[in-house]
């Protein structure tokens, strides 16, 4: 693909990405900018970008498969464990009401009663079973564990008293990643053209959101792209040389 054609690609994406942006948030819409200088700077060339995502990740050590699946695993069953605890709690506060002498004398309380106690059996049952799979079938294991009293007595207070100590480092930790993953994904990726289709990109997204026009925005991002590519850097600047 020619350069200058991937360009104003990238800065018309830049453009309509970062006009929608703007033009929801209104008063905000300086927002807009900032995501559209993002999306034309990080369109242009983007397989590059992905491979450099994947350099990048692999510098700072993030997450390796093995490891997803075992945070998938424990996170999986925290989230049944709590859904479990909820269709359960339901389930039975609907039934104490449907059984009660008021409703018993109501055939209309009663049927409504049952109706909503069957939105609550299927997913009770459903949270049940797969947790049960996710202990290898254990049932015993699964209604001694993860029944809603034990739930809510033990496993809620024990994640209260192991969260709220390691939160700082966790953000401290993620915060430090992040700023590495950066760093390093913007060494692997800057050029003097990304910096030129994110620049253009926003120039589009200030005309389409005076314009009220997400496609002028994504058009005159893409214009001033090929234009500064080809006029300013090429043949004014000679910053950049044409590839085909």
């Amino acid at each position: 693909m020619k350069e200058s054609l991937k360009v104003s690609l990238a800065c018309f994406i830049g453009g309509i990405i970062g006009t929608v942006v703007a033009l929801q948030l209104h008063f905000f819409w300086w927002l807009g900018l900032i995501a559209g200088f993002v999306a034309g700077y990080l369109s242009y060339e983007f397989k590059a970008v992905i491979n450099a995502v994947q350099k990048a990740w692999r510098s700072v050590g993030g997450l390796t498969l093995s490891k997803l699946t075992r945070l998938w695993r424990h996170l999986r069953i925290i989230l049944l464990s709590y859904l479990s605890m909820i269709s359960w709690a339901m389930l039975l506060m609907i039934l104490v009401a449907a059984t009660s002498s008021k409703a018993l004398q109501d055939r209309t309380d009663w049927i409504t009663g049952l109706g909503f106690i069957s939105l609550f059996i299927i997913p009770a049952l459903f949270t049940t079973y797969f947790l049960e799979q996710s202990y290898g079938g254990n049932a015993n294991e699964v209604l001694w564990k993860l029944n809603p009293i034990y739930v809510g007595f033990y496993w809620l207070p024990k994640g209260i008293i192991y969260i709220i100590p390691r939160t700082p480092r966790f953000f401290r930790k993620a915060i430090i990643t992040i700023g590495r993953f950066t760093k390093i994904l913007f060494i692997l990726i800057h050029s003097d053209i990304r910096l030129l289709c994110g620049t253009d990109a926003a120039i589009g997204v200030v005309i389409g959101y005076f314009t009220g026009n997400v496609l002028i925005g994504g058009l005159a991002g893409g214009v001033f792209g090929v234009l500064n590519y080809e006029i300013l850097s090429k043949r004014i600047l000679h910053l950049v040389h044409d590839k085909t």
